[in-house]
């Protein structure tokens, strides 16, 4: 004889087990990211050459000296970004678990496509975005330099153009072309005068002042930067 009441607390114990059993996921609309933004960034800076510092020695005769510093240097900077794709953020509630990722946002996944069969899974809308899409030009305006445990906060315009990846929807990884301006003494002067006294009309000269534009100029020395960009304001 069937045990009805035995058949009934299965029912039971396998409608209670089942919404256990089945893989829930939700994805939200995407979320659209500014394609131009403001931002700060961070990193090193190699110049192709070395610039030089300038000094007097401290003694009655104030000779000239010339030093070289380094050709790198930690530079914190200013930007603007220009994405060349149109993406979106959409964030997926998988099992509890929650996932962001960068999406396209002009393309809605529809089959047979390459995230199709992920996309029964999570419920995504939109397909991911390319490594192309990802990319971004960005302009940089340099703040500071700090070489050599010194920190100089820049006084004039100089920075660099460089092209970034977007790791997530507000961090960038970018490589940059830079031109970094430098005031350097006059060649006149350094031939003339290295380890000598510099004549100061009938005496010599005791201290240097770089805003001389007749004893220095503006020197523009190449390089590339590689830094950590963080976007204000992105979606």
């Amino acid at each position: 004889m069937i045990d009805n009441k035995n058949i009934f607390m299965k029912y039971i114990i396998i409608l209670i087990l089942l919404p256990a059993s089945i893989h829930s996921a939700t994805a939200q609309e995407p979320v659209t990211l500014n394609g131009v933004t403001f931002g700060f960034g961070i990193g090193w800076s190699f110049l192709t050459n070395k610039p030089s510092q300038y000094f007097l020695t401290s003694d009655a005769s104030h000779k000239l000296q010339i030093q070289e510093i380094g050709k790198s240097s930690l530079v914190i900077s200013s930007l603007v970004s220009v994405k060349f794709g149109s993406i979106a953020l959409q964030q997926i509630d998988e099992n509890g678990t929650t996932a962001r990722r960068i999406v396209n946002r002009k393309k809605i996944i529809v089959a047979p496509s390459a995230d199709y069969k992920a996309a029964i899974v999570t419920e995504a809308t939109h397909e991911k975005a390319t490594f192309w899409q990802r990319l971004a030009l960005n302009v940089a305006f340099n703040l500071a330099e700090i070489n050599s445990g010194d920190v100089a906060f820049n006084k004039s315009i100089d920075g660099g153009i460089g092209l970034g990846y977007y790791a997530n929807d507000f961090t960038q990884v970018a490589l940059f072309f830079d031109m970094i301006r430098y005031r350097q003494m006059r060649d006149y002067y350094v031939e003339k005068y290295k380890d000598q006294s510099v004549p100061n009309g009938n005496e010599i000269l005791n201290a240097l002042d770089e805003s001389n534009n007749n004893m220095f100029y503006n020197k523009y020395l190449p390089g590339v930067s590689l830094k950590i960009i963080f976007s204000l304001g992105n979606k």
